[in-house]
């Protein structure tokens, strides 16, 4: 009777042993993945559900899981009208309703449903650039337009949705929406006023997301005859710049300079690329159904050891960027 005692006793010995080290681990590997985070970024997906489902396809079988998704914009195809004049009602719900389509698909994505932040483009309803609207507040995801928000524990968002008029030799070639550059101007100021107040004192990592991009970056420029196409031959005489220089001016703000670790914009097909602003890299990914691309970013923890080890350590907050992948595939 002694002996089985002794066994009991050894046995649940052993397997408390086994349930703490199991315990342990797990926590460990939270912890672990707490240092990565992944993010899926698409753009002008323009009602590119299909696109999208071959992204999850190209994505799975890569391995890769993502954490959230962000998109810069032109989620649908609603016709770019001169920005004075307002749909009617039906084309508002009709377009509204391939908007929320869309977002329902991205929310598939990420392994929580609710990580897709996104913000409306030119070709997407009025009523989603008004946060408090039942159209904005009834959409799948985060609408970021004009909004903070934070991702994960020091890791923040903040967007700004519609283009401003494109210039191509002193002319104006594509039209603004739903304001122009005179009026959104004031916006991106008061969004610059709510970004340092909410960095103040904290030490977050920001990535500023818009549709159109900041008018000293490449990334707006159009330098090819097509402006939907990578690959078509040819280039412009004048090169068009569909950027905003309200938002370049954000973005040397010493604040922003210091924070931000990634400025993503859409818009401008053809200029899919890299570029910087100062310290802030800006990414175009291009668009899904016509430039049949979107990136991965990697955002990664930074660590003490990784300040010693490097000359010019870079201080903007608890996430650097780890890698940045531009993708293509066949739609």
């Amino acid at each position: 009777l002694g002996k089985l005692k002794l066994g009991i006793f050894v046995s649940l010995v052993i397997y408390a042993s086994c349930f703490y080290f199991c315990i342990n681990r797990k926590e460990s590997m939270e912890n672990k993945l707490q240092q990565t985070l992944t993010a899926l970024v698409v753009s002008d997906t323009h009602d590119d559900v299909s696109g999208i489902t071959t992204i999850k396809k190209d994505l799975r079988e890569k391995g890769t899981a993502i954490d959230f998704v962000i998109c810069p914009g032109d989620l649908t195809t609603m016709p770019n009208k001169d920005y004075k004049v307002k749909p009617d009602a039906k084309e508002l719900k009709d377009y509204a309703k391939k908007v929320e389509t869309l977002l329902k698909c991205l929310e598939t994505i990420p392994k929580d449903a609710g990580k897709v932040y996104w913000i409306p483009g030119n070709h997407d309803p009025l009523p989603l650039f008004d946060a408090s609207s039942s159209e904005s507040k009834s959409m799948p995801g985060v609408n970021v337009h004009e909004k903070v928000v934070e991702i994960a524990p020091g890791l923040v968002i903040s967007g700004m949705g519609g283009c401003v008029e494109a210039i191509e030799d002193s002319k104006v070639v594509w039209t603004p929406y739903p304001l122009p550059e005179k009026e959104i101007e004031p916006k991106f100021e008061k969004l610059g006023l709510k970004i340092n107040e909410i960095l103040k004192g904290k030490r977050s990592s920001l990535i500023v997301v818009t549709h159109s991009g900041p008018d000293l970056s490449s990334t707006v420029k159009v330098s090819g005859f097509d402006s939907n196409h990578l690959h078509a031959p040819g280039v412009r005489k004048h090169i068009v710049n569909s950027g905003s220089p309200s938002l370049s001016k954000l973005l040397c703000d010493t604040t922003i300079q210091e924070n931000c670790v990634l400025m993503l914009h859409g818009h401008t097909h053809q200029a899919m690329g890299l570029s910087r602003i100062g310290s802030v890299p800006v990414l175009n990914p291009g668009s899904t159904i016509h430039s049949g691309t979107y990136a991965l970013i990697t955002f990664k923890k930074g660590s003490e050891k990784a300040k010693e080890t490097h000359q010019k350590s870079d201080e903007r907050g608890p996430w650097k960027i780890s890698d940045i992948n531009i993708r293509t595939f066949d739609a």
